[in-house]
């Protein structure tokens, strides 16, 4: 456990180089990562569905859970609904769009900023078709980043097939 919670500071700190090193608005423009984010999206658009959920510091099975979160994701927004098991009866829970799809740091991992200002990371891993979204902070109205450092909300999801 503590080794994990090392790697994931180091993560965070090697992301906080990289996202203030960056000009926000010079990401917004066309470039040669533009390319990368495009397949990267086209990695992960589509339906997903909840797996486990909580913080850095333990995750929680939701497998007991009454209702099923469901995700779905296209270039423009991510939907976010819940779903009753035994009815299938599905509501809208919250809606974004996505209005910053900042450099893609590697082939499986990007990072975000929604339209309700707050910044995730997402990492996408092929091998079992899973999809992690960490909450690394909010962007403040002065431009600047909020970036949280301990207790980010971790989301887990696998592809609904």
């Amino acid at each position: 456990m503590k080794s994990r919670r090392l790697f994931y500071c180091a993560f965070l700190i090697l992301n906080i180089g990289l996202v203030f090193s960056q000009n926000l608005e010079e990401s917004l423009g066309t470039n040669s990562s533009d390319l990368k984010l495009n397949e990267f999206l086209d990695c992960v658009k589509g339906i997903w569905i909840l797996k486990s959920s909580g913080s850095n510091w333990g995750m929680n099975d939701i497998s007991k859970n009454e209702t099923d979160e469901i995700l779905i994701i296209n270039e423009e927004e991510i939907s976010c609904y819940s779903r009753q098991k035994k009815s299938r009866k599905m509501e809208l829970k919250w809606s974004e769009a996505i209005v910053f799809k900042n450099k893609v740091y590697s082939q499986n991992s990007n990072t975000i900023i929604l339209s309700n200002y707050w910044i995730w990371n997402l990492t996408y891993l092929k091998e079992n078709d899973t999809l992690y979204f960490r909450h690394a902070g909010e962007l403040m109205a002065n431009g600047m980043m909020n970036l949280t450092l301990c207790g980010n909300t971790e989301k887990i999801y696998q592809r609904f097939k």
